[in-house]
């Protein structure tokens, strides 16, 4: 082969490659984005999907918009649920009526992540640099997971109930039900996220929810049910044992009577003496002794002390500021503790 033929094959090669290379990058330059950006629901049916899409300048962040937009969509799906149904339900009286408006406080767009059904399909870099990402839920996967969370706690809701049930009157049946109001309002959520994913899973357990205002009405009618009196030796003004009356009111009982020979008697006393001192100031030293005996058993079920002085230039104004300081006691350690007690039985 001549050096001139040599050349010109050479040239020839060349200009195949940069041609090449320059149809490359124009191709990326002018390179459409995909459908599922501008119109997701045309590439993944809403029947069967909800989509969020998402960009960044990084995958990361893409991922994170995209997941915040599947958060609105789950939050539009829901209201619009509840907008199309006149009530949200299952078989009690009381539901969700239409102006009710869902906020999807069950998850946030962090912890989509960790449920099931929810992935990141799609992903694509446009030529300036920017990420896109598709996020997406399946209705029937995701649908799965908050039925069997829905199911799941409408047991524990069924069990607290049968349970106070068979505790009636009881310091236990009231935990039980607190317990279980608890959980049917978690339900409640579960319940609306179901009914905005998947209907057709939403219609398969609504009738065995229970809601949380169907227990509440067993949980005021416990409250009211359960006897106890309420007795408190050296308060000579009253006020120890309206402190003590209202302390209970805050822990949930309402049946609290003067006189009661069945439940629960809760019994204060309390004593003060003064104190010698050297100085100007007279000394106050305060005793009391709180303890909750369950009648039926003759046992001393709670039990609570406090004890120490309080100073003023009177005896009289010592007396008051410990009376005072006994009222916080009960408003602030007893209502807790007694609270606690009720939570863990």
């Amino acid at each position: 082969m001549s050096e001139i033929k040599k050349r010109f094959v050479y040239v020839s090669i060349v200009l195949g490659v940069l041609l090449s290379l320059f149809s490359c990058v124009s191709t990326q330059g002018t390179q459409a984005a995909p459908e599922w950006i501008s119109s997701p629901d045309a590439v993944y049916p809403s029947a069967d999907y909800l989509n969020g899409v998402g960009s960044g300048s990084t995958k990361k962040d893409a991922e994170n918009e995209a997941l915040s937009y599947l958060l609105r969509g789950i939050v539009q799906s829901v209201n619009s649920v509840v907008k199309t149904e006149k009530t949200l339900q299952g078989n009690d009286t009381v539901g969700y009526n239409t102006d009710y408006a869902y906020d999807f406080s069950v998850e946030s767009s962090s912890s989509l992540r960790d449920i099931p059904g929810i992935s990141f399909p799609e992903v694509w870099v446009a030529p300036n640099g920017t990420y896109y990402v598709l996020a997406q839920l399946n209705r029937n996967e995701t649908g799965k997971f908050f039925q069997e969370r829905v199911n799941n706690l409408t047991k524990i809701v069924e069990s607290e109930i049968v349970y106070a049930d068979k505790e009636k009157n009881t310091l236990k049946a009231l935990r039980a039900l607190k317990n279980a109001k608890e959980k049917a309002y978690e339900n409640k959520e579960n319940l609306t996220a179901l009914a905005g994913i998947n209907f057709t899973m939403y219609r398969m357990v609504a009738n065995d929810y229970i809601s949380p205002e169907t227990v509440e009405v067993l949980l005021n009618r416990t409250a009211e049910s359960i006897p106890i009196s309420v007795t408190v030796e050296g308060d000579s003004q009253g006020r120890i044992k309206s402190a003590l009356l209202s302390g209970l009111e805050q822990a949930g009982l309402k049946s609290i009577r003067q006189d009661s020979t069945d439940g629960y008697v809760l019994e204060a006393v309390i004593s003060m003496e003064d104190v010698e001192s050297s100085t100007k100031y007279s000394y106050v030293r305060y005793v009391i002794d709180i303890t909750l005996t369950d009648l039926k058993n003759q046992e001393v079920v709670f039990a609570l002390s406090d004890n120490g002085r309080e100073a003023h230039m009177s005896s009289s104004e010592a007396r008051q500021r410990a009376y005072r300081t006994i009222e916080s006691f009960i408003e602030k350690e007893f209502v807790q503790r007694f609270s606690d007690y009720i939570e863990n039985l």
